[in-house]
Order: C-alpha cells, then sequence, then structure tokens
C-alpha cells in the first residue's frame, strides 16, 4: 500500500464534511425556531445525507443540547421500539402514556430543546414515529430525518408539513467548486484543474462515488503527486470502482444487462439499436431504474449509460466472445445503414479494433484523424498505432509522433516521426512531417539546432513553403530572437500581405497588421500563428490580439490538421496578447474559457500551458500568491507530460511570483544560469526570475546588472515586450536612472499598458507626485492593481517631500486600499511608508461615513456606537492621516470623480 493510499479516508465518515454550509445553516434555522418541529435530509444514494446529519448533531451538541442518534433499519422495524432503545429508561412501563411521560422526562431534562437525528426514517416502525411525534409535539424535542430522495413521507411528517412545521432541506449534488474543495480537503494539497474536471464529471457530484473514486485512481497510480499538486495520469473513465457494484446490475434480465454491455463497449448508440436487443419496455425499466439515459439530438434519438462509471464495471465482468460480439454487431448494422453520419467512421475503427485487434488501415487513418479534430490524442495515437501496423504511412506516422510527443514519450516519438519525414514524397506531407519533428525537436528534447536543420532539409527537397517559414519563425520567437524572426517572414514571399488592417493600438496611418494570402490552408494558419508571436514579442500587441483571433478562426475551420494540430493552443497565446495590451480583465476571462474548453478534451501539453498564462495574468494584477499556485500546477502538469520547455517557463514564474511575496523560492536553486546574447534561446523570463530572486537574496547591484545586460539584449534581437518588462522592474526596484530607457522601450510598444508603465517611470524620475499619481490611478483601472499602489506609494513619498501631508496621506491611503488586495505583496515600492499608519475597517468605514458628510450622531446610529465613540474614533482617523478635521476627509479618501 503506497503512502498516498494511506492518507485517503477510509470511509465516508472520514472524508472532511465540505460543501453543505447552506444546508447544515437550514437545519440551525429550523432548530433555533420553536415552532418547527422537524427536518427532513433527502437526497439520492451517496449525497452525505448521513453525514450531513452527524455534522449537525456534533454542532447541536456542542451547543449545549441534548443529541441522540437512531438508525432505523428493517429488521428493528419488525419490534415495535426497538430503534428507539436509545431513548427508553432501562425499565419502563407499558402503558403508553406513562412510558411517554418516562421518556420525556429522560429527554428533556432541562436546558436547549433536545435532538433526535433518524436515519432512514421510513424504515421505523409506526408505534416509533407515534412517540417521537409526540415528543416533538409536547414536549419540544426537535426531530431531524434522512430519507432517500423520492421516497413518500411518513404520515406524521406530512401532517407536519401541511402545518408548516417541518422544513426540508435537499441535498443537491455538488457543483465543481464543492468537488474542488473536497478533493483538496481529502488529499491534503492543491489538485490540478484538469483532475478537478475529470473528477466532476465522474462522480457527478456525489460524494460517496467521488470517495471511491479517489481511492482507486490513487491506488491504480492514476491520480499522482506530482511537487505538491495532484495531477491527473491517464482516465478515470477507464477505473473500475468495485467498492459501488450497484445491486442492480446483478439482478437484470438478460435482455436488459445486454443492453447496458453494449452501451458500455459501444458507447452512445441509436435508439434502435437498443431495441435490436431489448423491448421498448424493458428500455423503459432501465431509464426509470435510472441505468439509462435517452435524448433526442438532431432528428435522432441515442441511448447511453445513465452514469459513465458503470461502463469499467459492465466491461470487466462481460466475456471476451460477448464483447466482440456486441462490438462487431453494432458495427454490422452502422455500417448497414451507410455509416454516413459524423463520428461514424471514428465509432467503427475503434469498435474493430476492439473486437478484433485490427481494422481496415485507411479506415484507421481517416478515424485518427477524425479523433484529431476532436482533440482526443489517447484515441488518436492508439488507431495511428494500429494503421501504422499495417505498413508505413505518413498521416498515421505524424499523428503516432505528435500524440507520443503530446504524452512526453519523444524516445518512441522522435524515430516515429524522422520515418515519417524520410518517407514523405509530395510538397505537402514534405512540409507537414518537417513542422511536426521540427516542433518535437525543439519544445520536446530542446534541440533547436536540429530542429532548425529539419526546416533547412526540407527546404532543399520542396523548394521555399510558407508552413516551412512560419515554423522557423516560430521557433526563433520562442528562442528569443524575434528580429530574426520577423526578417524571415519578410524575406519570404509567401508572407506578403494580400491586405491590410488598421492596428487596434497603433498610432497613426502607418500601425497596420498584414494577414498572409489564403486563409484555408495550414500554411496560412501557421503564418498567422508565427505572425502573432512575432507581433507580441516585438510590441506589436494589440495587432497580435487580432492576429490571434483571426488564427484560431481560421485554424478551427480546417479539415486536415496534420501540421497544426489543436485550434485551442491559441487561446492561451489570446489571454497573454490581451494581457500585454493592457486588457488584463479580459486576458483573464479568456484564459479561463479557454482552459474550460480545453479541459473537455485535454491536450496533454496545453493542461500546463493554460496555467501558465494564468499565472502571468494574476502576477501582473497584483495576485502573487494565486499566481505562484498557477506557476506550480503548470510545473506539475509539465513535470507529469514531460515537457520540458514549459516547465522551465513556469518555473521561472513560480520564482518571480515568489520574489513578489518576499521570498526566494526553493526552486530558485533550480534556475538556469543566465544565457548570453549568443545563446541559442534566450530565456528572458527566466533572467528576471534570477534578477528578483537576487533582489530578495539582499544584491540590488547584482540583479540590476543582470536585468540592465538582459534588457540592451533583448531590444537588440527586437524583444521589446521583454525589453519593457526589465526595465519597468529596475524603476520599480529604484533604479529611476533607467525610466528614459523605460520610456524609449514602451514607445515602440502597442497598448496603454506600457504607455502607463512609462509615464509612472518618468513621474518617478522627475519626483512628480501628481504625475505619479495619474499614472498609478491608469494603472488601477487596467487592473494592474500592484503596480498602480507601488505608484501611489512613491506619490506619497513625493507629496511628503513637497510638505503637502493631506495629499501625501491620501495617496498613502489609496496604496494601502490597492495593496491589501494584492495577497501579501513585498515589492520594493511597497516599502512601509514614513509615518504611515493605515486605518482600521472600523475607522475607515467611519471615515468615509464622515467624508460623505453624515454627522457623528447619524454615524453612531449607524454602526450601534455612542457619539462619543465615533468622535474618539474620528481623533484618532486624523492623528492618523495627519489633517486636523472632517472637512479634510473627502479630499483624502474620496475619489477626484466623486468630489
Amino acid at each position: 500500500m503506497t503512502a498516498a493510499y494511506r492518507r485517503l479516508p477510509m470511509s465516508l465518515s472520514g472524508l472532511p464534511f465540505v460543501g453543505r454550509r447552506a444546508e447544515l445553516s437550514a437545519l440551525r434555522s429550523a432548530l433555533r425556531r420553536p415552532t418547527v418541529r422537524a427536518a427532513v435530509v433527502t437526497g439520492p444514494p451517496g449525497a452525505g445525507k448521513s453525514r450531513t446529519g452527524e455534522e449537525f448533531l456534533l454542532a447541536a451538541e456542542q451547543a449545549g443540547h441534548r443529541c441522540w442518534r437512531i438508525r432505523a433499519t428493517e429488521a428493528a422495524a419488525a419490534v415495535p421500539l426497538l430503534a428507539l432503545a436509545p431513548l427508553l429508561p432501562p425499565q419502563h412501563a407499558d402503558d403508553p402514556v406513562e412510558l411517554f411521560r418516562e421518556v420525556a422526562r429522560k429527554v428533556t431534562g432541562g436546558g436547549p430543546r433536545p435532538v433526535v437525528l433518524v436515519d432512514d426514517a421510513h424504515r421505523l416502525d409506526p408505534t416509533s414515529l407515534s412517540l417521537l411525534g409526540l415528543l416533538a409535539e409536547q414536549a419540544g424535542l426537535f426531530l431531524t430525518a434522512t430519507l432517500p430522495a423520492e421516497t413518500d413521507l411518513p404520515e406524521i411528517l406530512r401532517t407536519w408539513w401541511r402545518q408548516d412545521t417541518l422544513r426540508h432541506v435537499p441535498l443537491d449534488p455538488f457543483g465543481p467548486q464543492e468537488t474542488g474543495e473536497l478533493l483538496h480537503a481529502a488529499l491534503g494539497g492543491p489538485v490540478a484543474a484538469p483532475a478537478r474536471a475529470a473528477f466532476d464529471t465522474a462522480g457527478g457530484g456525489n460524494p460517496l462515488l467521488l470517495r471511491e473514486l479517489l481511492r482507486t485512481a490513487v491506488t491504480a497510480g492514476t491520480l499522482r503527486d506530482i511537487r505538491g499538486i495532484w495531477c491527473l495520469d491517464g482516465s478515470l473513465d477507464q477505473l473500475t470502482v468495485d467498492g459501488l457494484v450497484p445491486d442492480l446490475l446483478r439482478g437484470l434480465p438478460r435482455e436488459q444487462r445486454t443492453v447496458l454491455e453494449l452501451l458500455a463497449h459501444c458507447g452512445p448508440v441509436g435508439l434502435d439499436d437498443a431495441l435490436h436487443h431489448a423491448t421498448a419496455d424493458a428500455l423503459a425499466d432501465l431509464e426509470e431504474l435510472d441505468l439509462l439515459t435517452v435524448w433526442t439530438d438532431d432528428r435522432r434519438t441515442h441511448a447511453a449509460l445513465a452514469h459513465a462509471w458503470h461502463a469499467p464495471l459492465l466491461r470487466a465482468r462481460t466475456t471476451l466472445v460477448r464483447a466482440r460480439t456486441l462490438l462487431l454487431g453494432q458495427a454490422s448494422r452502422v455500417r448497414a445503414h451507410g455509416a454516413r453520419r459524423g463520428g461514424d467512421e471514428l465509432a467503427l475503427a475503434c469498435w474493430d479494433l476492439d473486437a478484433t485487434g485490427t481494422a481496415c488501415p485507411d479506415l484507421l487513418v481517416r478515424a485518427a484523424g477524425q479523433a484529431l479534430r476532436s482533440d482526443d490524442v489517447p484515441t488518436m495515437c492508439r488507431l495511428a498505432r494500429a494503421a501504422l501496423l499495417h505498413g508505413p504511412n505518413v498521416a498515421a506516422g505524424l499523428m503516432l509522433g505528435e500524440a507520443l510527443g503530446q504524452q512526453g514519450d519523444f524516445a518512441e516519438a522522435l524515430p516515429v516521426l524522422r520515418d515519417a519525414f524520410a518517407a514523405a514524397r509530395t510538397e505537402t506531407d514534405v512540409a507537414a512531417a518537417a513542422v511536426t519533428l521540427a516542433t518535437t525537436l525543439f519544445y520536446g528534447v530542446e534541440h533547436p539546432a536540429d530542429a532548425m536543420a529539419v526546416l533547412t532539409e526540407a527546404t532543399t527537397r520542396i523548394g521555399p513553403h510558407p508552413a516551412l517559414t512560419a515554423c522557423e519563425a516560430t521557433l526563433l520567437t520562442a528562442a528569443g530572437r524575434t528580429a530574426e524572426a520577423q526578417r524571415t517572414l519578410t524575406h519570404h514571399p509567401a508572407a506578403a500581405p494580400s491586405a491590410d488592417r488598421p492596428a487596434t493600438g497603433g498610432s497613426g496611418p502607418a500601425a497596420v497588421t498584414k494577414l498572409p494570402a489564403g486563409g484555408g490552408s495550414q500554411g496560412s494558419v501557421l503564418e498567422l500563428q508565427a505572425r502573432l508571436r512575432v507581433e507580441m514579442a516585438s510590441g506589436r500587441v494589440a495587432d497580435a490580439v487580432e492576429t490571434c483571433r483571426a488564427a484560431y478562426a481560421a485554424h478551427r475551420r480546417l479539415a486536415d490538421r496534420s501540421a497544426v494540430y489543436y485550434p485551442a493552443r491559441n487561446l492561451y497565446l489570446l489571454a497573454v496578447a490581451l494581457l500585454e495590451a493592457g486588457r488584463l480583465p479580459e486576458g483573464e476571462a479568456a484564459a479561463r474559457e479557454g482552459q474550460a474548453a480545453m479541459l473537455r478534451s485535454p491536450v496533454p501539453a496545453l493542461t500546463a500551458w493554460f496555467p501558465w498564462a494564468l499565472g502571468r495574468i494574476a502576477l501582473e494584477r497584483g495576485r502573487p500568491a494565486s499566481a505562484l499556485a498557477h506557476f506550480r500546477e503548470a510545473r506539475a502538469q509539465a513535470r507529469l507530460r514531460r515537457q520540458p520547455f514549459v516547465e522551465r517557463r513556469a518555473l521561472a514564474g513560480a520564482v518571480l511570483a515568489a520574489a513578489h511575496l518576499g521570498q526566494v523560492a526553493p526552486e530558485a536553486a533550480e534556475l538556469d544560469g543566465p544565457a548570453g546574447p549568443d545563446a541559442p534561446v534566450r530565456a528572458w523570463d527566466t533572467v528576471r526570475a534570477q534578477a528578483w530572486a537576487t533582489l530578495c537574496a539582499g544584491s540590488l547591484p547584482t540583479a540590476a546588472a543582470l536585468l540592465r545586460s538582459a534588457a540592451g539584449h533583448a531590444l537588440a534581437d527586437g524583444e521589446v515586450t521583454a525589453a519593457v518588462a526589465m526595465l519597468d522592474d529596475l524603476v520599480r526596484w529604484g533604479v529611476v536612472e533607467e525610466a528614459d530607457a523605460l520610456a524609449a522601450a514602451a514607445a515602440r510598444m502597442q497598448g496603454p499598458y506600457a504607455a502607463a508603465r512609462a509615464e509612472l517611470a518618468l513621474a518617478a524620475g522627475a519626483g512628480r507626485a501628481d504625475a505619479l499619481e495619474a499614472a498609478a490611478e491608469r494603472l488601477a483601472g487596467l487592473g494592474a492593481d500592484l503596480r498602480a499602489a507601488e505608484g501611489f506609494a512613491a506619490a506619497a513619498l513625493a507629496w511628503q517631500a513637497a510638505g503637502h501631508r493631506a495629499r501625501s496621506a491620501r495617496a498613502a491611503q489609496r496604496s494601502q486600499d490597492l495593496a491589501a488586495g494584492c495577497e501579501g505583496a513585498a515589492t520594493p515600492g511597497l516599502t512601509p511608508l514614513p509615518g504611515a499608519d493605515p486605518l482600521s475597517s472600523r475607522e475607515r468605514e467611519i471615515a468615509l461615513m464622515a467624508a460623505r458628510g453624515r454627522t457623528s450622531r447619524e454615524i453612531a446610529a449607524e454602526c450601534v456606537l455612542s457619539t462619543r465613540t465615533v468622535d474618539n474614533h474620528l481623533a484618532r482617523i486624523y492623528r492618523k492621516l495627519g489633517i486636523s478635521n472632517r472637512t479634510e476627509l473627502p479630499g483624502i479618501l474620496l475619489p477626484a470623480a466623486v468630489l
């Protein structure tokens, strides 16, 4: 048994209790109302009815209530009052009236009203129910009962319901947030987004099923702790949850079981196909038993298992001969109808392969292409591998190599891709093979020289090609060599524009974005993707937003994706482009929407890139603790998928985020040494992380020299966006002599974010408090709260130096208000201000009311305080803010727009 398995709870009672706060609150509220006699907790099996009752009983006992728990069973119901043995005196009277008095004396006993919890109250015998009813009506007992959903209420409870003296507390399935909370609490650490999404889908919000899935997944190694983050390595759909085999599945008639076995092996099928094995009445019975679900879509009625986790159970209990018969029979029926529906070829290939171990090679290749278009990497890998068993096939080789690379199996992926590249004969195949092989060499095993050599060889074989040019430009940009990438795109004839589009963030008529000719080929999509990377790195970030949207739209329209693969890749780039363009809230929304879409069909490498993008955005928005969590998740996912390029980026992000919290992260020791200007890959984010870690370690001169040198090299390489970030770091550290350099670099960058940072730097260099405030306010309006807080802190110091105490206090207060939402950020720009004494929450509440014209008497009534207490608060507020009376409060606490 592994250590991770031993950490898991072994029973439902052992699971942390989360996600039922509203239900517990409803029960406590009912208990406090003397007119309410009972509460009924209902829900499906495994919803946590008994656990919710237990937690309520525990809270009631801690509050001084006398509490009892009764477990009603069918066996106990055969003997009147047997279930109530805990309530009965050892020797009790046979007379019902006297018995009631004895029990009433025992349960009341003074103090708060007594509480009785009855599990499965529908199994309680009538005599016991009658006694509990009398105790509730005449002795003040509060009855809490649990019942399965859709179960009729016992008569006494129905009566109370009609009298409005009973409260119903239904337990709904957990949503994604509650599922995530349960996983985090049960596992004792953060859980990666793909794992949370998978458990939410597979568990259906049922705590009992989630418990069993957790046990099974950890035991099987499907759920693993990677650097402190729980990550999913495989599919929950394939896990057999033996502890929850429903009794219904064991005792079904043959025809009904056959239908369920068909659905377990073939997935959703047409209702007519299910009717081939069972009558309509038999299917209706399965639907009523919640074992089958039926729906109509696009004029066709489908049938599927009601619960996906039943599928592996059924498959495990089906003989091989029977499974083969079901699979081939379903394939025969689909072929008899012409196999014309979308997805039919993919289904047929999978059924044939499952049944016989092989299939028609052409069908396998076409089906693998369909799996690719659905972003189903494991199925694409399986089908392409089966196709290659029939002989060499370029398309199958590319898909298998790509799928293996996504899964981090580069030792197998590279020979497969090299074989496909060598076997390619047509111009299209050579270009696709070269792009896939070069991309895998660059990102997968980090051999940039080998990647460029493949592109050169392909160009020798087929001549210049848009896809080859675009791939070269993309890899050059990823290596931090944007000027070379720009020249590559400019010098290639295919990159010439067919149309010009006004830039959304540029200035003047010369600011245009040039789109490549054509819109429907893989080459054109690759060119758009290369261009957006060049635009983003070179500072044309507003253009990059529009180019990225065009690339995504064109990518989704492609029927053949053998060289460009996954459209969702554009979405994390769009999020980062929006960030750099100063549209931070939009960038965050785009990243979350893209991640949610990706999680429906997880692409392995993208499971790391989306949290990386969210980390970038969180850091710029002033949430370093959230950023650190995102970067660590990205790194864990990259390590799981063996993707070194993104792992290195996530490592740098984690170190940078920790430094914004004033910490030298443990990961800092793992950073690579500074890359020189001649290095094949210039990792500017790694340089920033090294510099910030050096600063936190106490060496500002060394850190500043590192950034100053790197920013110069970045500008020489055309990396304007990276240079602006590094020069801005220097100004944030107080190296204001770099303000002019930052302003010059920012002038080459589109969007309000770079401009606002430049304005703040110039104002800091000149010591202009009013300009500092204006720039900081602009940054706050963009959503860059930490940078804005630093700006207001600098303004407070400048006002103080100029002798303006009130304005200094106002700027300091604005800085403190913004910093309060920055998750404990501890950057040099947030150094505590001399004489600053932040207002407490109560003082701020009173000060704002006074600033808006409320009298002390009005404030006292609002806050339930005495007038004298309010005046004492105001005196402390005046002292902290450096003012003498309430007339000065509006100028400090209220924004200029309000004034």
